[in-house]
């Protein structure tokens, strides 16, 4: 799951950030997200682009036998059972039709519809036991019935039983030698038992029946590639390409084989080839095309790709979905937006979808849209606590304490319910320590930390608990916990310098430390600041000035702390009327600063209540430039 990324916000109480819980949104990571299984089907035995084999010859998924007899139970008891168990059928009741047509077969045992009926019910309701019993009882009606012979096979295969799918393979045979793809599975069936020899010897019989055909050439190459000879595999789907420059299943498999060699560019020529030449609507190409795309990095290409897949099929929803992960990632909101919009329509109530257009919604700076989404997804699923976080972190952004505080409580209560999951505790203690309960926050971590002592995230926002509980020790030896595990954590960088710079403590370590985080985020407002501050505990009053001004302007909000902190630098310079003016921006973020209050009036600058309430400087303003009051 992709984890929201930290929003640096202020504390209530302190005024100093904490980072708060990175709530899933239910989106997977790119790159996993981009997988689709596209039958790649690395089953045993086996690799490469099993969806790719020619339909011809490819190894289908059970399907009920059908006999083609149109012959309805004569018997007036069987009859009735029959029909009230098609309707129930029709209806996706199978359960019900299951035993409506096992009624059925109580006064016509030997009705090969009734019993192929039933097979396909067991299989729908996942007994392949039944349903290999019920079609072998068939065959014992109908030992040569190919429909129940194919049927029965692919049941073996499904279960992992290759040896009785070799043995109703070659039963096939017997009755059909002619039917030249019944070899070609064959010959599967024996790579999944790693009888090599014998999958190339059935392969041998088709090419007599078929001496033209690309496709024994194909499934020579199969054998050799499960076997690991990959340079005679490619020899063999060259030969078959040569033979049947449209044989798709070829091309993919050289493609798979390059890649397998790290040759990405050769098998995206390959790919190119397949969709230019052979067919443009191969979904394996394209779906592999993306895959290499993505690693490069190259989302355009992945999109064009994707678009493309989409033309084909404009209602496939897991295409729709992955074509809004790409989008967001390029930032093109409204347009994955709309993408989502069209899998809810598909969907309605599919939830991984509401969240993922949550999260967009509120990138997109419609927190409202957003907070319906989650609603929406909360009246489907009351007690999804997910759901909650995330009505939780947009209450807070909008400023909503109530609904905060509703979220909380409704995420405490599964917790309640659900003690041994670690991941809601973060959202509960990060929501106490906005209300400024940080005992309780401690509490509340210390219970998650237990639950995963070596997660680094839980590690931090205890720290960050304690530092708002003012417990010094604690937060040095947790932030120093997560830095020994995880040495590149800027927000562990950031936070220890901080607390040292604060503390006037260590401050050639503190600078240090911040330095580090700023190389891993060079443009953090918030990291500048702690920097800044550092510098002016130095001494190193000019060069934290200048900090502190690119600090202000590069913050993702005004920040009250920020401007306490450049009013402080300027009063340091002797900049009376500049360290006002930025301290009076401060108190009006953070009113109920009682202590910026006290050093005002002992700079003697007044009553800062006295003062006309300043409008927001504009953005990118230096606060020495924002209006005052008289």
């Amino acid at each position: 799951m992709t984890m929201r990324p930290f929003r640096i916000l202020r504390t209530r109480a302190s005024g100093r950030w904490t980072a708060t819980l990175p709530v899933a949104w239910a989106v997977l990571p790119l790159a996993a997200l981009l997988v689709t299984g596209c039958a790649t089907g690395k089953e045993a035995g086996l690799s490469g682009p099993q969806g790719a084999v020619p339909a011809a010859a490819r190894p289908a998924p059970p399907e009920r036998p059908r006999m083609g007899l149109g012959v309805l139970p004569a018997d007036p008891g069987a009859y009735y059972h029959f029909m009230r168990g098609y309707r129930m059928e029709l209806d996706r009741s199978y359960d019900l039709a299951l035993s409506e047509y096992l009624s059925a077969q109580s006064y016509a045992p030997d009705d090969l519809e009734l019993i192929a009926r039933i097979a396909d019910l067991y299989l729908k309701n996942g007994d392949v036991r039944g349903a290999i019993e019920m079609a072998e009882k068939g065959l014992d009606i109908a030992p040569g019935m190919p429909e129940l012979l194919h049927f029965l096979s692919s049941l073996y295969l499904k279960e992992g039983d290759f040896s009785m799918a070799v043995i109703t393979y070659r039963r096939l045979l017997e009755h059909n030698p002619d039917d030249i793809k019944v070899y070609y599975l064959l010959a599967l069936a024996y790579v999944r038992e790693s009888r090599f020899e014998d999958a190339l010897g059935v392969v041998a019989e088709a090419r007599q029946r078929d001496p033209s055909s690309g496709l024994p050439d194909y499934y020579v190459g199969r054998v050799y590639k499960a076997q690991g000879e990959n340079n005679r595999a490619l020899d063999a789907f060259r030969t078959a390409t040569r033979k049947e420059p449209m044989l798709e299943a070829a091309w993919l498999d050289q493609a798979d084989l390059y890649e397998q060699w790290g040759r990405e560019e050769k098998a995206r020529e390959v790919y190119e080839t397949v969709l230019s030449r052979v067919n443009p609507d191969s979904a394996m190409a394209h779906d592999r095309l993306i895959q290499i795309y993505l690693k490069e990095g190259d989302l355009d290409q992945v999109l064009a790709h994707l678009d493309a897949m989409l033309l084909a099929n404009p209602r496939n929803p897991s295409l729709l979905y992955r074509q809004a992960v790409v989008l967001s990632e390029l930032k093109r909101l409204d347009e994955a937006i709309q993408a989502l919009t069209r899998v809810l329509a598909l969907y309605p109530s599919d939830i991984r979808s509401m969240e993922f257009l949550g999260g967009l919604y509120e990138q997109a700076e419609r927190p409202e849209d957003a907070r319906t989404t989650y609603q929406q997804i909360l009246e489907l699923e009351p007690d999804y606590y997910k759901a909650h976080m995330h009505m939780g972190y947009l209450s807070d952004r909008l400023g909503d304490e109530a609904g905060l505080e509703r979220a909380v409580q409704a995420v405490a209560a599964y917790l309640d319910e659900n003690p041994e999951d670690a991941t809601p505790y973060r959202f509960v203690g990060w929501g106490h320590m906005q209300a400024g309960n940080y005992p309780a926050a401690v509490e509340v971590l210390e219970r998650a930390v237990a639950l995963e002592p070596d997660n680094v995230e839980l590690h931090f926002s205890l720290g960050a608990a304690h530092y708002e509980a003012k417990n010094p020790e604690q937060v040095e030896s947790e932030m120093r916990w997560v830095l020994e595990r995880s040495p590149e954590h800027a927000s562990a960088l950031n936070f220890l310098g901080y607390f040292y710079a604060e503390r006037g403590e260590r401050l050639d370590e503190a600078v240090k430390l911040i330095q580090k985080a700023l190389k891993l985020r060079p443009d953090d407002g918030f990291f500048i600041d702690s920097l800044a501050w550092a510098y002016y505990q130095q001494g190193r009053l000019a060069e934290a000035l200048k900090l502190q001004k690119e600090a202000v302007a590069k913050a993702p909000q005004e920040d009250g702390t920020l401007y306490d902190h450049l009013g402080t630098i300027h009063l340091g310079l002797g900049h009376t009327e500049s360290a006002r003016e930025a301290w009076l921006s401060a108190l009006r973020l953070k009113p109920d600063n009682d202590d910026l209050r006290a050093r005002f009036r002992a700079a003697g600058m007044g009553d800062p209540d006295q003062e006309v309430p300043l409008p927001s400087p504009e953005e990118g303003q230096a606060p020495s430039q924002a209006a005052t009051a008289p």
